[in-house]
């Protein structure tokens, strides 16, 4: 689906919390000439953004919108605002059960991100539960959730989840009776970097997010800015809501600590991925750091090329989760890092180091761990070659 200029910016313009007057004046303008608004409400859809495109065009112009287009989006969002309080309340109940047996825990993204960004749950399309805790609490939180009604998606003992931790950074369980997916975190970069980013590296004291009338920690501002930059960099930048909430957390946040981000993505050698994600919003939104720190983004030039390439190609397909080959996911990764040798760490990372999907094919005994080290290349290799020869 290739997306003319103006409906392009029509989708820019209502991906915001709010509207100024001259913007919602500039759509008005823009919808003077025919738009496919059903082309805008299909690629907002696709890029997890409609409940905020549904929400402006409804209240600023429903008039220019047809209307089975905005009958379409109305149900959707319903059904999306339906799904994400319950989620708020599965939320609450897990903080409440790990908080009672002592286990320090920070939720970040789905719920807790929608209201810190919009003031609104129903405001952002997300599909799971994000909960930091430390990596020793590990066992003992899924021992309590698996009481109240979760499951494993693959079942592992005590030593095997150790071993799990160890290598991996989540470990995902499923409501039984609703289907709502938890995932329990212990480091947040992706295994990007040489030092992993925990719960113990973030800013204290943390924020306070106010959930259903319930006060519960959250990641500071620029804690929060950097993770959504690492994060929406792991995905390639593959839909247009990782870029929106940054923009978004820039806009309400006048007095964010660019020093602080600055430096920190520094100290984690995180500066490219910070700057690829703040040269997407000023394209994108016209949004940039002060001076000091604006003028750093144009000085890489790997960073610049990247986010051209990567505005370009969100708005050039139908499925923006094809939008990337294996060849170009891989190889994008590798040069948004800082330096080569963290390219050649994560990719001797992503060869040989086990994940939560290794234990899920192959549940060995703790004691036999080691050989998911050889198996995991041997089957990356085997799976490479396979499509390879179907590609020919």
């Amino acid at each position: 689906m290739q997306v003319e200029g103006s409906e392009r910016e029509i989708l820019l313009l209502c991906a915001r919390g709010t509207l100024a007057q001259e913007q919602i004046d500039r759509i008005k303008q823009l919808c003077a000439a025919r738009v496919d608004w059903e082309k805008i409400y299909t690629l907002a859809t696709q890029h997890r953004i409609l409940p905020l495109v549904y929400r402006n065009s409804r209240t600023h112009c429903a008039n220019l919108v047809p209307s089975e287009t905005l009958e379409k989006g109305k149900l959707a969002c319903k059904n999306n605002g339906m799904q994400n309080l319950m989620m708020v309340g599965h939320l609450i109940r897990i903080l409440s059960l790990l908080h009672e047996n002592n286990i320090a825990a920070v939720p970040f993204k789905g719920p807790v991100l929608a209201l810190s960004l919009y003031g609104d749950p129903a405001l952002r399309s997300f599909g799971d539960i994000d909960v930091l805790i430390h990596r020793k609490n590990l066992n003992r939180a899924v021992r309590l959730l698996v009481q109240q009604g979760f499951l494993s998606l693959f079942s592992l003992n005590k030593k095997q989840l150790e071993k799990l931790s160890r290598t991996d950074n989540e470990f995902p369980l499923i409501n039984r009776e609703n289907g709502v997916t938890l995932d329990l975190q212990w480091e947040i970069s992706g295994g990007y970097f040489k030092h992993p980013m925990t719960l113990d590296d973030l800013s204290s004291p943390f924020k306070d997010v106010t959930v259903a009338g319930k006060s519960i920690p959250g990641f500071s501002d620029e804690d929060l800015l950097l993770y959504l930059c690492i994060h929406g960099n792991q995905h390639t930048w593959r839909q247009l809501d990782h870029v929106c909430c940054i923009a978004e957390l820039i806009r309400i946040t006048p007095d964010i600590d660019w020093e602080k981000i600055f430096l920190t993505a520094t100290r984690y050698k995180a500066l490219r991925m910070l700057k690829i994600a703040l040269l997407l919003i000023e394209d994108l939104f016209g949004l940039t750091p002060p001076v000091p720190f604006a003028s750093q983004l144009k000085k890489d030039a790997q960073a610049v090329v990247l986010a051209r390439q990567i505005s370009a190609e969100l708005f050039s397909v139908c499925d923006s989760s094809s939008s990337f080959s294996s060849h170009r996911f891989m190889k994008y990764h590798f040069l948004s890092m800082d330096n080569p040798l963290l390219a050649i760490r994560y990719a001797l990372r992503l060869f040989f180091m086990p994940t939560r999907f290794d234990w899920q094919l192959y549940p060995l005994p703790a004691s036999l761990s080691f050989l998911h080290y050889i198996i995991r290349p041997v089957r990356l290799g085997f799976t490479a070659g396979k499509k390879a020869l179907m590609h020919r």
